[in-house]
């Protein structure tokens, strides 16, 4: 049961929310036209930044960063996306089955990219000992798409399954609001689903040789277990 007390400050409340109200209305405040800057890349530096640290744990991370120049709705755009799936984002990737199922090196290994900061992200767990032979096999996956050392038919597969991951995760809630947020900040310059995906069936292995072109590593961090 409320007290007297409690009565008196509600109604106070009420009072002042209103006062407050027309106060803020009197300042006559205009909407900010303020414009969104999603886009921040840092400059590539001839200088590879190592980084490393020691835990108690018993597995070891291993993770490189790639520098690209590549921005939103550029026509490497895409590429990009078919290239970070050819080689780190399915089970028939090169990472996944070169150093995973063949080598045995990488308990998990992947990779992915971030558009708007220009940096692509290779990690894996492993052990300690295999930190060398880790670094030097993921160059390779690397030097083998700039060479185009893959084949028709693994484009093919890596494209068939990134449409069929992005037409799938439509019906989530998180994707169709990101996708919402992205119309209204990027204007005409964002991709709808369907310009996307005519996009994507459009990208060449030559495409992809291009884009793997412009990927510098530019920084390995190693945390070391037991």
């Amino acid at each position: 049961m409320l007290q007297e007390n409690q009565i008196d400050f509600f109604f106070i409340g009420d009072f002042n929310e209103v006062a407050v109200r027309e106060k803020i209305q009197s300042f006559n405040f205009a909407p900010r036209q303020q414009e969104l800057q999603l886009v921040y890349q840092q400059e590539y530096s001839n200088v590879l930044r190592e980084g490393l640290e020691q835990k108690d744990v018993h597995q070891s991370i291993i993770e490189l960063a790639y520098h690209f120049p590549i921005q939103y709705g550029e026509s490497e755009h895409l590429p990009l996306v078919v290239l970070n799936a050819l080689l780190g984002g399915f089970a028939h990737s090169k990472l996944f089955v070169n150093l995973r199922e063949k080598e045995g090196l990488a308990y998990t290994i992947s990779s992915n990219f971030d558009i708007f900061s220009g940096m692509m992200r290779i990690y894996a767990g492993i052990d300690r000992s295999n930190r060398t032979r880790t670094v030097a096999l993921i160059n390779r996956q690397i030097v083998d798409l700039k060479r185009g050392n893959f084949s028709q038919e693994e484009l093919n597969q890596t494209k068939k399954m990134l449409r069929n991951s992005v037409l799938l995760a439509q019906d989530r809630q998180n994707t169709i609001l990101e996708r919402a947020y992205m119309a209204s900040v990027l204007g005409k310059k964002f991709l709808s689903l369907e310009a996307w995906l005519e996009a994507l069936e459009q990208v060449r292995k030559d495409d992809i040789i291009k884009a793997a072109g412009l990927l510098k590593l530019q920084a390995i961090y190693f945390m070391e277990g037991k």
